[in-house]
């Protein structure tokens, strides 16, 4: 989710709540640093995130710095 302003801390202030339950509910991850809602339909769970970051979908933790199976 974009709300297309200038880069700042947190959730964008028009972000939409349902789409936050949602993502939730169905156990999407957010990127630990720019915090955007990633599914994961098939794959590893290495992700790259548009930002750059790289993390664990399994438990969300910086890639290679968790214990999950890969």
């Amino acid at each position: 989710m974009l709300c297309k302003r200038a880069a700042h801390e947190g959730d964008c202030p028009d972000e939409d709540e349902e789409v936050l339950q949602l993502s939730e509910r169905e156990g999407w991850r957010r990127c630990f640093q720019c915090r955007k809602v990633i599914e994961l339909g098939v794959g590893c769970n290495h992700i790259t995130c548009r930002c750059g970051a790289e993390f664990c979908y399994v438990c969300g933790t910086k890639w290679r710095q968790c214990r999950c199976e890969i």
